[in-house]
């Protein structure tokens, strides 16, 4: 990335507001910097008074999933998590989450504070300067207005049911590890992609949403929090058996119903959901109750509470595609999964010595009440920090402990996955699923490119076309690997320059 540089920069942490904003937003063109003075972050000028102080970020696993569907049969795709996340950005003071790109001028995209957001106007002229211009605008509204989002599982006990086996062996020691990483799959509705030209373009976002809710958790400690967003699954209306329609109106999805039903299907499914610690389904549709035969869409979630790594870890929650509204929403709903009742509520756990929240008012609108009056809502109560702090201790919390990224791209490696990895075993990671699977020699590889038979469980034979993994040799010898889809000439270390932007959509 090439950045302009200054001497010094006077930056206070503040919490952006839209008070100074007209209605239809502001004009603006984005200017990056660097500052020495300020330990060598990146300095983003937006306007006179609204200054980003950027770290960078890292929430992808470094070998990041993409499940989509070809003929109603999961393919899976490993991407670097690295590159998908080299342009992401933060700045923890203002809950700022962004994305951005300095090919071709700087282009700016994402949550700037809680009530912010910036996107590019690609459309329009560059003013004198060259600089591109941008919206500066607030979302208007609030998509939840209704405390009913969670539910307390049926005959479930301090110490739930444990899927992964390996947690009765972890022992105190290790759950008092001082900073948790919950893995977060989130699977995005058809509606939802449907606002999308792409996959990546549908990841990008939804990466600067995880990393806008993890400043929210910063109030979490012993132990801290950070979500990491281990893939992506991108559904078919054929696949979305899980969405309930309300009777009264079928536009409308039901909100417990469809929770109840998308937690039987990834049960139904345990090689695609099962190694997850927290399952989100984002969904476009708008989501309602009925309460005294009226239908209520005041709540724009619903959750399962104190379930994270367990059979029960799914969670579901409304965003309008492009304009981040359910990042609280998000933040909120997998606060539920961690362990967090609403302020003000007692703990259907307290026999058992599960903490409650009685003693946090309501009123006091932190994150885990729906009132908006301060900043106490983008953090949570001392009440929550203690429920999920016991989730984290508990025999049921293990996995959270299970630190299962790195920060490392495999850019930076001798060797890429592909070369330790054949094709018969690449088709068979692709379509995990299928019965069997294998690498068809006669058809070879063509632009980093094979074919797989495959066998379905009923036994129905199929060809799938399938991008080759990074490393991959792809000519005569060894000379040439795949890079990003691309047949290149094999470096002894991959760095930057060595790789050529990805091919794949």
């Amino acid at each position: 990335m090439l950045f302009a540089y200054i001497l010094t920069v006077v930056l206070s942490p503040i919490l952006i507001t839209a008070s100074e904003l007209p209605k239809e937003g502001q004009l603006v063109f984005p200017e990056l910097f660097h500052s020495r003075a300020e330990g060598g972050i990146n300095v983003l000028r937006l306007t006179d008074s609204i200054t980003l102080k950027l770290q960078k970020s890292s929430v992808l696993k470094s070998q990041f999933l993409v499940r989509t569907y070809t003929d109603g049969i999961p393919m899976h795709t490993y991407m670097t998590g690295a590159d998908l996340e080299e342009d992401l950005f933060h700045d923890p003071d203002s809950m700022a989450s962004v994305s951005i790109n300095t090919n071709d001028g700087v282009t700016v995209e994402g949550v700037v504070g809680p009530e912010l957001r910036v996107e590019p106007l690609l459309t329009q002229e560059r003013d004198a300067h060259g600089r591109i211009p941008h919206r500066l605008f607030h979302i208007e509204g609030d998509l939840t207005k209704d405390d009913n989002d969670y539910s307390v599982p049926e005959d479930k006990v301090k110490e739930m049911q444990v899927s992964d086996s390996q947690n009765e062996t972890m022992n105190i020691s290790e759950r008092s590890s001082d900073k948790i990483y919950p893995e977060l799959f989130v699977v995005v509705d058809s509606l939802f992609a449907r606002s999308f030209s792409s996959t990546r373009k549908i990841i990008k976002y939804v990466s600067i949403m995880v990393n806008a809710i993890n400043p929210r958790y910063l109030s979490v400690t012993s132990p801290k929090v950070k979500h990491v967003l281990v893939g992506l699954e991108v559904t078919t209306p054929e696949r979305e058996t899980f969405l309930r329609r309300l009777r009264l109106d079928p536009r409308y999805i039901h909100s417990q119903g469809s929770l109840a039903s998308f937690y039987n299907y990834t049960l139904g499914n345990p090689k695609l959901y099962k190694k997850f610690d927290i399952i989100y389904l984002l969904t476009a549709h708008d989501m309602a109750t009925i309460k005294q035969g009226q239908i209520n869409n005041g709540n724009a979630g619903y959750a399962y509470i104190r379930t994270a790594c367990t059979d029960l870890k799914v969670g579901i929650g409304e965003d309008k595609p492009k304009t981040f509204l359910g990042v609280h929403v998000m933040a909120h709903e997998i606060g539920h999964v961690l362990g967090c009742l609403h302020d003000g509520e007692r703990s259907p756990w307290e026999n058992e010595g599960v903490p409650g929240s009685a003693e946090c008012p309501f009123q006091h609108g932190f994150l885990m009440s729906y009132i908006r009056k301060n900043s106490n809502t983008y953090k949570f109560s001392e009440c929550c920090v203690r429920q999920i702090r016991e989730k984290a201790r508990s025999r049921s919390g293990a996995c959270l402990h299970k630190k299962n990224v790195g920060n490392k791209s495999v850019k930076k490696y001798t060797y890429l996955p592909g070369e330790k990895v054949d094709r018969t075993a690449q088709c068979r990671n692709a379509f995990p699923t299928a019965r069997d699977a294998l690498y068809m020699e006669n058809y070879g590889v063509k632009d980093c490119r094979i074919r797989c038979a495959i066998t379905t469980g009923d036994g129905v034979s199929d060809v799938k076309t399938l991008n080759l993994c990074d490393g991959t040799p792809c000519k005569d010898g060894k000379r040439y690997v795949c890079i990003n889809g691309i047949c290149m000439k094999k470096k002894r270390k991959y760095d930057n320059e060595a790789v050529p932007p990805s091919i794949f959509s």
